[in-house]
């Protein structure tokens, strides 16, 4: 198994582990072991997420980001549109390729989607 798969594998069992762990957290204390473990595990996907930010950040040579972001996303989309990909949008009328075009389009669409949703009568209570 390559690096990538194991670290892969490792991240979905310490998430599944840390999302065990947290729900019984809700229902009832943990006992000193297991507290011990969710933080150990914790700090354990810390680690993992700071090694896939700084591939992602690699990938894309882009510098200008904080460290301590998490936006792996970005990071990815900055190496794929290097890599000669092109994002389109469908717009009203026509695709979008340009992203000051695909914000106005996102902008507009969500505008005329609140303007169609009925406001409903809904008041804070008088003691609030």
């Amino acid at each position: 198994m390559n690096e990538v798969a194991r670290l892969n594998k490792t991240k979905v069992e310490l998430s599944l582990e840390y999302n065990h762990l947290d729900m019984e957290r809700v229902s009832r204390d943990l006992t000193p072991s297991e507290l011990e473990r969710l933080h150990s595990v914790e700090k354990e996907l810390d680690k993992i997420w700071a090694l896939e930010e700084i591939e992602a950040r690699q990938r894309s040579r882009d510098r200008n980001i904080l460290e301590g972001d998490r936006n792996t996303a970005y990071f990815h989309a900055v190496a794929n549109y290097r890599n000669g990909k092109v994002l389109i949008l469908d717009g009203p009328e026509e695709p979008v390729v340009e992203q000051k075009a695909m914000m106005e389009v996102a902008v507009n669409f969500y505008k005329d989607l609140s303007k169609n949703e009925g406001r409903p009568n809904i008041h804070l209570a008088e003691d609030f």
